[in-house]
């Protein structure tokens, strides 16, 4: 679901598309683009024992395949260092690649959204796809 600042105010959980997981109790995931003008929502469901926020973004990121994020495992938990939306729903490509404590993203469609911290953020025609949906390549530590 999008989101725009006009309509954060008027926004339920009724109002979303997308819903991972199954059970009564339900809440919402939204990514803030940081730019002024988008945000995502997702629905969680879950039955008794409320998932971490870290294992809502991945049962998320593993069910639309619109989505691509980019993650770490750490002591205190999961760092989620950057994060592709395919937009148009065009099959877009992500390439996230660690570059000492910044992440450069690119996306193959320069309508995508890309996002993260302390990187720089590029459209640009991929030149091999990505060995797996959305990561291409793997800080060390094991990034998901």
């Amino acid at each position: 679901m999008f989101l725009t600042s006009a309509s954060l105010g008027a926004f339920t959980l009724d109002d979303i598309h997308f819903w991972s997981g199954t059970g009564p109790n339900r809440a919402a995931v939204v990514l803030d683009w940081n730019d002024g003008s988008l945000s995502l929502a997702w629905g969680v469901r879950w039955k008794e024992e409320v998932p971490s926020l870290a294992d809502a973004l991945l049962a998320i990121d593993r069910e639309d395949p619109r989505l691509s994020l980019f993650t770490e495992s750490a002591a205190d938990g999961l760092r989620l260092l950057a994060a592709g939306y395919d937009t148009s729903d065009s099959a877009t490509q992500f390439r996230f690649l660690r570059q000492g404590e910044a992440v450069v993203a690119e996306s193959s469609d320069p309508t995508a959204r890309i996002a993260g911290g302390g990187g720089s953020w590029r459209h640009l025609p991929l030149v091999s796809p990505p060995s797996e949906r959305g990561v291409a390549a793997q800080p060390p530590g094991g990034a998901l």
